[in-house]
Formats: C-alpha cells, structure tokens, sequence
C-alpha cells in the first residue's frame, strides 16, 4: 500500500503516520525508488495506535507493549486509575465553575482567594485526549533557502581565502562550485552534531534533531549529508538538482519524509522579526566581505609615496596576483633580461612552466626610467623601440601594471576595483593610440610613433617589404 491508501484505510492523517515511523512504532519497507510500501502490518498496528492514543494511553506505552515489555491489562488498569483521577479534577472544576457563576463575580470584582482551596491539586494528572502527535508543518520554502543561504557562507569562506592566495581560482566557476560542496560536506555534519543547526537553518527558525530529539552523531549527520547531495541536490549537476529540488518539494508538501530522513527530522520554530533581521544581516554581511575581500587582496604592499624598490614590489606582486606571464622587475626597478631576448628590442617569452612561448607577434622590451625627489618616486615612464618586426603586441598589459603600482595604491584611486576595469579599458581599447589625460591624481601620456606598420585591432602588422619602426613612451606622474 502507498502512503495514501494506507491514509485512507486508517483514517490517520500522514503526517502522524510519518510521525509514528520515526518513532519506531511503524517499520514500512522501502522501495528502491526511495517509496514506503505499507503491509497489512503495518495498517494493523496503526489502527491499535490509533485506537490506544484515542483512550490517552503513551506513546511510551504502545511501544511497551509492541516490545512485549508490558501487559495490556497493567496498561489498561493504570490508565483507568489516570481516567478516574482525571474525572474527579473535571468534576471539581465544574463545581468550582458553577460556584463562580452563582456569585455573579465579574473579572474586576473576582475574589480569588475565597475559591482557591476548591481548585484540583496541583499534581492531578491533566491529559489531552487524542493522538497527541507533534505535527511539524513541511516548511519546503524555508528548508530550501536555509540551505542556499549555508551555501553561500560556504562559498564566501572560499572566496576570501582564495582571495589572499591564489586569484586565478576564482576565475573558475566550476572550481568555486566543486570546492563548495566538499566544504559543505565537512562543515555541515560538525554543525549539526554539535548545535543542531546550521548558520542558514537557524536564521530560518530550523533544528535538526535525531528521532528522540537529540543531537546526531557526526555519522548521522554525514549520511544526512550525503543523501541530500545525492537526492535534494542531483548531484550538483543544474538540470538534476532542479528536478530533484521539485520532487523533494512535492514530496515534503505531501507529508512524505525525505530520502535523508531516516534518522533526523527538521524542527521548525516559529520566525519573528529576528529571524528577518538576521537574514538580511547575513546576506549584506556577505556582500561587504565578498567586496572587501576582493578589493583588499587586489592591493599591492606598499602604499602612498613610494621608491623604486617599493614599486618594483607592487609590479611583481601584480604580476603574480593576476596570474599573468609577465616578467618580474629587480629591485632596481628593470625587467629581468632573459637570454632569449633579441638584438632588435624584442623579449623572448617564458611560459609558467619553463618552457619556451613561440609567438607569432613580437613583444616589445621596456627600459624604465624614474623621475625622483628625496628618493621618492613623483613619474614613472617606460620606453621601448623595436625595429623589423612583422607583427607587433602592445605594451597595454604592462602599462596597466605600472598605473596599478604606482597609482592604484594612491588614496585619490581609492581601492575600488571598478576604478581598475575603467583604466584597463582605457589602455586596451586602443593599444596604440596616443593618451594624454588625468585622472585620480594621476597625469597618464602615451606617445605611440609607428613607421611603415598598419594598425589590426590589438597589434601592428609591418607593410610588405618595408622595415617597420616602433617607438613607445608611457608615463604616470603625479598630478601637481
């Protein structure tokens, strides 16, 4: 039988029958499609259950009873006792009630001490009738954005220390959301065994408890993890998980237990204005790490007024942060020379590994030069010159570098990283266009001098038997 024939059979709503499967009383078989089929065992035992609960007896004693750790007769006995002591409460009450009434008392004018000694003794038993049976509304919605908001977190932590070690891993969607998820399987079990929650359900008003309502153990907890990647998740892969998050949300709108609730179960509590504030704290909290994090890893070692060693620091910092297969600079504030270099200005390329980079274009080799006050530098220009080249790659890669190490770290930039992708833009869209202008405290020149070259978007390609000549200067300077 389904869960709905079984419904109808027994007259008991599912949610009391999921109840009585986590509470042992029930033991349905399950289906490899992850269904409960019910036998008429099971349908015999609830309509006892039912039976039992609608005369008030515990559900500690039908699970005596099923174990054979007690008679029915000692069960019905004791519970008749309770009844007959219920019934003299009740008609005690009812007396007291009518006395009341009698007296014409209203609430201002009730003398409440003058009925005291009428009123039942404080440990007279008080029993509702009826199947008594915590009946937890499904809350799909809540579970599901408790989960997106614990994914987030978990993201957010990767994201910040990435953010301080490697860059480049963050360029990667797919690595952030592999990552994810093996953090998720770590921190999310430890949560739940030992508070019972995590960040995301607490804000929503959920607990995660074991049948008994205690804690899981961090097995448990893991199993519940696994089954909710495997099932609630399809796996990460986006068309599963869509359709696995609507078949775990009908099955929960329809009073079924999930696959990953075998030894748990969600304990909602009601949500106030609390749980709201904590929510959007947490979500605007997340956006300033997200953008501080960001920014604040971006940023070169050294700030304000800086010497040559300092800026040849931040350019080599820059190189590395942005993963670019760039030359570093010596402490003199020159780019390494390499033996691959050629006699006519061009560098030879060495790729990440050590290998040899053959390009088909030609990069030219920038000499440094430095403008000084008492050690400090106030310009910084870079000057190349190449003669003969077929196809030429411009400098832009560089010169972004150099406006980032000298000017990005200034207080007039600011540490905005949409300051970074306007003069990025700036310097790349036209790599051999001459500038002349200012900007965050900052005077940028280029002056581009090409002889027999015609322009192909991003390079230069030499006219048809005629040598070609390059000449390029690039300066940052202070603005005065």
């Amino acid at each position: 039988m389904t869960i709905k024939e079984i419904e109808n059979l027994s007259g008991i709503p599912r949610a009391n029958i999921r109840y009585y499967e986590q509470e042992g009383l029930i033991d349905p078989k399950r289906l490899p499609n992850g269904y409960r089929a019910y036998s008429d065992a099971e349908l015999a035992a609830l309509e006892k259950i039912k039976l039992l609960r609608g005369i008030g007896v515990s559900l500690e004693d039908i699970r005596a009873l099923q174990k054979g750790e007690d008679e029915l007769s000692s069960v019905m006995a004791r519970r008749l006792r309770e009844l007959e002591g219920e019934a003299k409460a009740i008609e005690e009450a009812k007396q007291l009630c009518k006395a009341i009434k009698s007296a014409g008392e209203s609430y201002d004018t009730l003398n409440a001490a003058k009925y005291m000694d009428a009123l039942p003794a404080e440990d007279d038993p008080v029993i509702v009738i009826g199947p008594g049976v915590p009946q937890y509304p499904p809350c799909p919605w809540r579970r599901y954005f408790a989960r997106g908001l614990d994914l987030l977190v978990y993201r957010t932590i990767l994201v910040t220390i990435f953010s301080f070690t490697y860059l480049g891993v963050l360029e990667s969607n797919v690595i952030i959301a592999v990552l994810t998820l093996l953090l998720m399987f770590i921190l999310e079990p430890l949560q739940l065994c030992l508070f019972r929650t995590t960040l995301g359900k607490l804000l929503f008003g959920l607990r995660v408890t074991n049948n008994d309502g205690g804690r899981l153990t961090y097995g448990e907890a893991l199993h519940r993890t696994w089954y909710v990647f495997l099932y609630g998740m399809g796996l990460g892969i986006p068309i599963a998980e869509l359709v696995m998050n609507w078949k775990s949300y009908k099955r929960s709108k329809d009073g079924e237990l999930l696959y990953w609730e075998d030894y748990s179960k969600v304990v909602p509590r009601e949500m106030n204005w609390k749980h709201a504030v904590g929510i959007s704290g947490t979500v605007v909290g997340w956006l300033v790490v997200i953008i501080l994090t960001i920014n604040l890893s971006q940023m070169p070692p050294n700030s304000g007024d800086l010497t040559v060693a300092q800026f040849a620091e931040n350019y080599n910092f820059l190189v590395e942060r942005y993963d670019l297969n760039l030359r570093h600079m010596t402490s003199e504030g020159q780019l390494y020379v390499s033996e691959l270099d050629g006699s006519d200005g061009s560098i030879g390329e060495i790729g990440k590994q050590g290998n040899v980079v053959i390009n088909v274009t030609t990069k030219p080799r920038l000499e440094f030069e430095y403008t000084l006050e008492n050690g400090v530098i106030t310009a910084v220009t870079a000057k190349s010159e190449l003669r003969g080249a077929e196809i030429v790659a411009g400098s832009s890669e560089e010169q972004l570098l150099i406006v980032l190490a000298f000017g990005g770290v200034r207080k007039e930039m600011g540490s905005g990283n949409s300051h970074r992708k306007f003069m990025e833009e700036k310097l790349r869209s036209e790599p051999f266009k001459n500038l002349d202008f200012s900007m965050f405290g900052l005077r940028i020149e280029r002056t581009v001098d090409t002889r027999n070259y015609i322009t192909a978007g991003d390079m230069l390609m030499e006219r048809d038997g005629v040598e070609g000549l390059y000449r390029e200067s690039f300066t940052v300077s202070l603005k005065k």
